[in-house]
């Protein structure tokens, strides 16, 4: 007996056997057919990344073949991140053919597309099918525009959104080192994937250079990833620079120490910039001692004793409010550290983005277990939670100091206290200003392939190009004219229709097309000019 294999999920059949001896009594044999197809429905991927308008496709196929026709209905759950192509119906011959689902990105973001089965086979109809999670733009930047001042920083970052199969490398590269130059590769592992990495930009000379991000991974899906490009506008070095926001001015209430006894104490007060679009300039801040270094002996004011005190700018968890999150810049300590109002700089001006919060990290990095300059230094604090008149619009200082106990550096939980210190963040003011645009074109040159200069007349063509002194900030159309030079006929060449060298391009071409006549003349002349559209 041969048994038939068929491609059905169905239930094990069972045969009885019997024959018919003459005289004899017969026991039958009772045989199981065990079904060895199950109904399922495969999806080739589990996940798909995608990066702005692209396009990525995974197949889906039936496991057994159906009794009924299926239909399998691709759904997003949030279409508002990426599209999906329709329904696909598997018949009861072509069950085993993978058809191709499509899913298109829309903007940033996640969605899950689900798959919904219908069939009057209920077998099919009954089914779960796998989902497939799409990440669109799975590497995130957090910026496509802002500024940064020649000689200064601006700062950005990158993440991955979804966790990657191997190490992946995102290399930002300037369009232009002689504006902007940027810092280098920065690796995230299958672990870190979710922690942002800063990039710093630095500005070179007034204009503008675009920063991109190639992707380099053995994790396919991110290999073919084009990441978001960021703009920048390199500005003029800024020379009036002000108090953007003060408290400078508000009541004295007790003192901030850097150290209780043996025990070392880190402090970090919070600011918040306005929403200029534009962004700041950060330059430096004023810090209050109401106790300084003096004196000949282990708390003088020296150098020695000046290069334990730390002073750094830190941006802050979330991008708003939150506690200290990593270091922006390292601030020089002033000159002297006597009581007053001492000022910590930047040595290069610092973009800073609008309505985020920032940290002035302050500590003393004392290996004395005494604490000497620690204990000698206290800040004076304010309980009052306002600013002075006169800050820029928008912007404030937190009404709380955040602190590590028991730190030399700052590293550890941070903690609050009611009174906030009293600063005096400086830099720009007023919005940035427009970056210097770019010079107009004022010269174009003529060129031809011709090498020699001369050309026969059986040549039929001669490309003629176009080409500016610097790239075309509009479009810019040119005409073909014959010169004042030429002696062909007008009948032996045809010059092009006007063409456009399109903003941003410094050349463009076109064919002169040469006459082949019949006749023995002498040679002629084509002089080429160009003129503006009537």
């Amino acid at each position: 007996m041969q048994i038939t294999d068929d491609d059905v999920d169905e239930d094990s059949e069972t045969i009885v056997l019997t024959t018919t001896v003459n005289g004899l009594t017969v026991t039958d044999v009772t045989l199981t057919i065990t079904d060895d197809d199950t109904a399922a429905v495969t999806v080739s991927e589990s996940a798909a990344l995608l990066a702005a308008d692209a396009t990525a496709e995974y197949t889906v196929v039936l496991g057994s073949q159906p009794t009924a026709a299926v239909t399998i209905t691709p759904t997003s759950g949030t279409v508002a991140a990426a599209t999906v192509s329709g329904p696909l119906t598997f018949s009861t011959t072509d069950w085993e053919t993978p058809q191709t689902v499509t899913v298109s990105a829309v903007a940033t973001g996640e969605t899950s597309i689900t798959h919904g089965a219908t069939s009057a086979d209920a077998t099919y109809r009954a089914l779960s099918i796998d989902p497939v999670a799409v990440t669109v733009d799975p590497v995130r930047v957090d910026k496509t525009e802002a500024a940064v001042v020649v000689g200064g920083v601006a700062l950005y970052t990158v993440v991955l959104a979804a966790q990657p199969a191997a190490e992946v490398t995102v290399t930002p590269t300037s369009s232009d080192e002689t504006k902007a130059t940027v810092s280098g590769a920065v690796t995230f592992s299958t672990t870190d994937w979710n922690t942002a990495q800063t990039i710093t930009v630095s500005g070179v000379a007034t204009g503008a250079a675009t920063v991109g991000h190639p992707v380099t991974s053995s994790d396919q899906s991110y290999n073919a990833i084009t990441a978001q490009s960021v703009e920048y506008r390199v500005l003029g070095t800024p020379t009036t620079l002000a108090a953007l926001v003060s408290n400078l001015g508000q009541s004295s209430d007790g003192l901030g120490i850097f150290a209780n006894g043996n025990e070392g104490w880190v402090n970090a007060q919070g600011f918040a910039t306005g929403g200029n679009a534009a962004g700041y300039v950060f330059s430096g801040i004023d810090l209050v001692l109401q106790q300084g270094l003096e004196g000949s002996g282990a708390t003088a004011d020296t150098a020695v004793n000046r290069a334990k005190f730390k002073a750094e700018l830190w941006s802050a968890t979330g991008g708003s409010g939150g506690v200290p999150e990593a270091k922006i810049v390292d601030l020089t300590v002033p000159a002297s550290l006597a009581t007053g109002t001492r000022r910590f700089t930047a040595d290069s001006a610092v973009s800073l983005d609008p309505s985020t919060t920032y940290f002035f990290v302050i500590y003393v990095a004392d290996s004395d277990s005494a604490r000497t300059i620690g204990n000698r230094l206290k800040v004076r604090p304010t309980f009052s939670d306002a600013e002075d008149s006169g800050a820029a619009t928008g912007w404030s200082i937190n009404d709380i100091v955040h602190r590590i106990r028991g730190a030399d550096t700052p590293t550890g939980t941070w903690t609050t206290d009611r009174a906030a210190w009293k600063i005096a963040v400086h830099g720009i003011t007023a919005p940035l200003p427009d970056a210097v645009p770019p010079p107009d074109p004022s010269t174009l040159v003529l060129t031809t392939d011709v090498v020699g200069g001369s050309v026969s007349e059986d040549v039929v063509k001669v490309q003629v190009t176009a080409t500016l002194d610097e790239a075309a900030t509009s479009d810019v159309v040119v005409t073909l004219a014959a010169g004042p030079a030429t002696t062909a006929a007008a009948d032996e060449y045809t010059l092009p229709a006007a063409f456009t060298i399109v903003a941003g391009e410094t050349a463009e071409s076109a064919d002169v097309t040469i006459i082949d006549d019949e006749a023995d003349e002498v040679d002629d002349v084509l002089e080429l000019t160009a003129r503006s559209p009537a």
